[in-house]
Formats: C-alpha cells, sequence, structure tokens
C-alpha cells in the first residue's frame, strides 16, 4: 500500500514538472514570435524609407500605408509602445509622400488626423510648418542662404541692364542660351521691319511694327530678370534643402 502511494506521488510530481516545462517552452515560443513579427516589421520600415530616400514615393506610400495596417493588427494584439512609435513614424513617411507627390492638401488632411504621443513634439509642429509652407529655417540659416546666393548667383540689375543694351545678352548672362538667341532674334527682326518701313515712308506699317518691337523688348528685359530670379532659385533650392535636413531630421525619416 505504502509502494502504490509513493508510485502515485512520483506519477503526480511527474505530471506537475511536465505541466510546467510545457508552460515554459510555449511562453518562449510566444516571446520568439513576438521578436520575429518585430524584427520583420522594421524591416518593412526600413524599405520603405529606402524608397523615400531614392525618390520613390509612390512605392514608399504603397509601403508605409501597407505596414501601418500590420502595425495596427499587431497594437490590437499586443500593447506595444514599440509597434505605437513605429506607426508614427510610418505614418509621417506616408504623410511625406503625398506631400512629395504634390498632393500636400491631403497630407495636411493627413496630418491632422494623426495623434502624435511618442514623437518629438519639436519635430511635429515643424512638420506641421512645413506642409503649410512656413518657413523653418532660423534667422542664422536663411542668412547663410542669402549669402551665397548672391556670391554664386546672378544679379537681377545686372541682368536687366545687359539687354536693355542688347536685347538677349541679359540671359547669356543667365546661362539661358536658347531664349537669348531667341529674344535676340526676334527684336533684330522686329526692329529692321520698323526701319525698313520707316526708310520707305511706310507710315503705318512702321508704327505697328515699332509697337511690336517695343513690346518685344520690354519683354526681352523682363524676362532676363525673371530668368536670372530662375537661376538663383535653382542654387538656392539644394541649400535650402540641406538647411532643412539639418534642422528637420523628419524630411529624411531620421526620428
Amino acid at each position: 500500500m505504502v509502494i502504490q502511494f509513493r508510485n502515485l506521488k512520483i506519477i503526480i510530481n511527474l505530471i506537475l514538472v511536465l505541466f510546467v516545462v510545457n508552460r515554459h517552452t510555449n511562453a518562449s515560443s510566444e516571446i520568439h514570435n513576438t521578436d520575429f513579427s518585430k524584427k520583420q516589421l522594421e524591416q518593412q520600415f526600413l524599405m520603405a524609407k529606402n524608397y523615400f530616400l531614392e525618390s520613390q514615393y509612390v512605392r514608399a506610400l504603397n509601403q508605409f500605408d501597407r505596414l501601418q495596417m500590420e502595425l495596427s493588427s499587431s497594437l490590437a494584439n499586443e500593447d506595444s509602445k514599440d509597434f505605437a512609435l513605429l506607426k508614427e513614424q510610418s505614418r509621417v513617411g506616408s504623410i511625406l509622400s503625398l506631400h512629395f507627390l504634390g498632393d500636400t492638401q491631403f497630407a495636411i488632411q493627413e496630418f491632422h488626423k494623426e495623434k502624435f504621443f511618442h514623437l518629438n513634439g519639436e519635430h511635429v509642429q515643424l512638420l506641421k510648418k512645413y506642409l503649410n509652407r512656413e518657413e523653418i529655417l532660423n534667422e542664422e540659416a536663411l542668412k547663410n542662404i542669402h549669402h551665397e546666393v548672391n556670391s554664386s548667383g546672378k544679379s537681377l540689375w545686372v541682368s536687366g541692364i545687359l539687354s536693355g543694351v542688347l536685347p538677349g545678352s541679359g540671359m547669356f548672362y543667365t546661362e539661358s542660351y536658347a531664349s537669348g538667341v531667341i529674344t535676340f532674334l526676334l527684336n533684330a527682326l522686329t526692329f529692321m521691319s520698323m526701319k525698313e518701313f520707316s526708310d520707305r515712308d511706310l507710315q503705318y506699317p512702321a508704327y505697328a511694327s515699332g509697337l511690336v518691337f517695343s513690346i518685344f523688348y520690354v519683354g526681352n528685359i523682363y524676362a532676363s530678370v525673371q530668368s536670372a530670379k530662375s537661376y538663383n532659385s535653382r542654387i538656392e533650392a539644394p541649400l535650402r534643402h540641406k538647411a532643412q535636413e539639418f534642422a528637420f531630421p523628419l524630411l529624411n525619416l531620421q526620428f
């Protein structure tokens, strides 16, 4: 009887040991699966980020949207701060992708729908200003950009005066050579027509061609000034973008 009782006790202990081991194994498996899922989601985010940095905004947007759906599912199953942060980062990726695709209004609407609890509050405010086309650079950064443009850019006054002296020359100054040639030819032809009609005492044709010449001449000065502005804008754009990236890391999805 004593032997049977001992045997029963041993069997019960074995059952308890097996139960504990089984629970530990299942728990380890669940932890492993969760970690693997998290790694997968992070890899998907990096893939979307690479698309974004390569200016493949359509592919980036699709990847970010897909990732947000998977993250929503993960958050429903597990309350994880990491998943919530990754979802907000993906949301920023989607919003900026929309902006760079030219749909800024929709990007702003999507921004206002989202509440960012885990991102840097200052960066979120800068994002809002950036989408609303407000200035996000400080005075010192703007001063440096202005100095660089003045140093390597084209003067609006010089461009306008050159074209006033010789039509089209201001556009050569701003390196718009094709426009300069066309402008010069149009002004030369209309001036020669005006002179030819005037020499023949053809009063009305001379007046008409003189009017056309005047329009082309004034337009040539205006176009030269605009050409200088465009040239300076082409210099300013990369400088501004570089300064914005430094002041606003979210532009490169640096969180």
